[in-house]
């Protein structure tokens, strides 16, 4: 039995006898005339070629997992979803595939009414929304339909290109396909179009994939979270094919990635972007959960792991709050975290420059990572440049608390901290660059406060491998300062030092400085045990290697102390007792 529609969908219906005895009636959906698509006389254009491409993967997927039934929607103008005569076969049903994609534009209506009086016709197998005509847009919009009656697609919801949905007051529900562990390409959400959620909206994909932007250089499928709503994903891809560019904004609304461990990728594709902007509201994922920005990386998860060389991510903070778990900011490719407002809270571990290049940018807002216990590398609260290069910017408006800061880990790169305002406070140890290693970490202080300090004043701050520049307008307060790497090098150009205690090379005397009893004592006394014998006294303006030099004064020697008295006192100056040759 066969029938043709107006369209040229050619629908065979027969009976299968299995072995068994019983009997199975198979539907069967062959296309045997053409999409709802006008070309040019001459080759299609590349949006064409592209929207029917997807239409007919669309259609095929969904048509090779029978024996779910193919309804169309063939209503040439929009109206209601529950509406029988508005589709090929009936209105939607439990285990059926879904298709909205003739022209001309539409829009399909899921309200109250259809939750009250057509319940069964909101859970259905599959969705396809696209448009096969370039210049077509059909919407579905879910308006008021309540968040206690959810549309529910158990297996695979396709927003393709020319399709839109809106959610107002309404839910969305992706309960399948199974979780990803490793080498599983499902999805449970393919964006290609505009997806929006406005006022109490719910989308719920707690288990198969959300793959945003598709198709080799698309931009096509923003996602816009609006005050009120909530999207919960465990696994999301951003930027999923070459080149595609994507875009997810949170506008007050949340993005829900805390349920279980899960996976965040900001630009998944060779030559993809990504940007996730968030303005106001909440970006959460697990306290164990993956975020990579700029390619993708995991620890957890090896399938996200062999994902190719990737593209380029951004993480913008406006306001509202990001909780993150581990934060990979440049995993395979140039990545950039910016902090302009807000709060961005790290459970785990900031990586800045995993693999290639990270920035962070703290311009406004604060960014909190006090949660790690030890220094091992996978506990750094923000590691600056791991395996490859990492930048630390911040500027006179913003805040980072770290328990531990690195800048220069490992990977024999280059990785900076430029404090140009703000404050910057690291309870327990800042450590720069690694000299077995040949990485290099510099540290240039140009304005605000850096703090190393803790109430029990054991907070370290080690010179490694690396330069750090204090100048005029920064202050720089340390429980401990290190200074016994031959690598690491230290430049006071100004500003504001101030240490409880500063440990040089091995071996170094001990100096002793005595002042006048006057706030402006003319003279200073400088004295060291007498049994280090051949060492003299050094000076230097502003601790640069090149600038020490000797003070041309015959010490006076007790038998006990070697003493030399330095009068007047007409400028900056810092001292030290070195051996020729040391």
């Amino acid at each position: 039995m066969q029938r043709v529609d107006n369209h040229g969908w050619k629908f065979v219906h027969g009976w299968n006898n299995k072995s068994n005895g019983e009997s199975k009636m198979n539907t069967q959906v062959i296309f045997a005339g053409r999409l709802p698509l006008t070309l040019a006389p001459s080759s299609p254009s590349r949006p064409a070629r592209r929207a029917l491409a997807f239409a007919t993967l669309a259609f095929c997927l969904a048509a090779s997992r029978a024996p779910a039934v193919q309804t169309i929607y063939t209503n040439l103008n929009g109206g209601k979803w529950e509406t029988p005569t508005n589709w090929l076969i009936g209105a939607p049903g439990p285990g059926q595939s879904i298709f909205i994609s003739n022209s001309p534009s539409k829009t399909v209506i899921i309200d109250a009414a259809t939750a009250s009086s057509a319940p069964v016709s909101l859970l259905i197998s599959d969705l396809t929304l696209l448009a096969a005509n370039p210049a077509t847009t059909n919407t579905l919009l879910l308006s008021n339909a309540s968040t206690n009656s959810p549309l529910t697609v158990t297996n695979l919801l396709t927003l393709g290109l020319g399709g839109a949905l809106t959610l107002t007051n309404s839910a969305l529900s992706l309960p399948g396909p199974a979780p990803i562990y490793s080498g599983s390409t499902q999805a449970a959400l393919s964006v290609d179009g505009p997806l929006s959620l406005n006022n109490t909206s719910l989308v719920t994909a707690l288990a198969g994939r959300i793959l945003v932007d598709n198709f080799a250089g698309s931009s096509n499928g923003p996602i816009t979270v609006n005050s009120g709503s909530t999207l919960r994903a465990r696994f999301m891809v951003l930027g999923n094919a070459p080149g595609a560019s994507s875009l997810v904004t949170l506008n007050g609304g949340t993005l829900d990635c805390s349920a279980s461990t899960n996976f965040l990728a900001i630009g998944s594709a060779s030559n993809a972007s990504a940007a996730v902007t968030v303005n106001g509201g909440l970006l959460q994922t697990a306290p164990a959960g993956e975020t990579s920005v700029g390619g993708q990386f995991s620890r957890i998860f090896p399938y996200f792991s062999g994902g190719g060389p990737g593209g380029s991510g951004t993480l913008t903070v406006n306001g509202g709050e990001a909780q993150l778990g581990w934060t990979y900011v440049g995993a395979t490719k140039p990545g950039t975290l910016l902090i302009q407002g807000g709060t961005v809270v790290i459970a785990q571990s900031l990586q800045v420059g995993l693999q290639t290049n990270g920035t962070v940018c703290v311009t406004g807002g604060q960014l909190l990572a006090t949660n790690a216990t030890y220094t091992g590398q996978d506990w750094v609260s923000v590691l600056v440049g791991n395996l490859g290069p990492g930048t630390l910017i911040v500027g006179s408006n913003g805040m980072v608390v770290a328990s531990y800061l690195n800048v220069g880990y490992s990977g024999g790169q280059t990785s900076t901290f430029a404090l140009d305002g703000g404050t910057v406070q690291v309870r327990s140890s800042l450590v720069v660059g690694n000299c077995p290693g040949g990485t290099v970490g510099n540290v240039t202080l140009n304005g605000g406060g850096l703090f190393v300090q803790n109430a029990g004043h054991t907070a370290v701050f080690d010179v490694r491998n690396g330069t750090v520049v204090l100048n005029p307008g920064a202050t720089l307060t340390v429980d401990t300062l290190v200074l016994t790497n031959s690598c690491g090098h230290f430049n006071f150009n100004g500003g504001t030092l101030i240490f409880n205690q500063l440990v040089l090379p091995p071996n170094a005397p001990p100096l002793r400085l005595q002042t006048g009893s006057s706030p402006r004592a003319s003279a200073l006394t400088l004295s060291w045990p007498s049994i280090y014998v051949g060492y003299y006294l050094q000076q230097n303006p502003d601790l640069s290697p090149q600038n020490w030099t000797p003070v041309y004064q015959t010490p006076l020697d007790d038998g006990t102390n070697r003493t030399i008295t330095i009068s007047p006192l007409n400028s900056r100056m810092f001292y030290r007792v070195c051996k020729p040759g040391n």
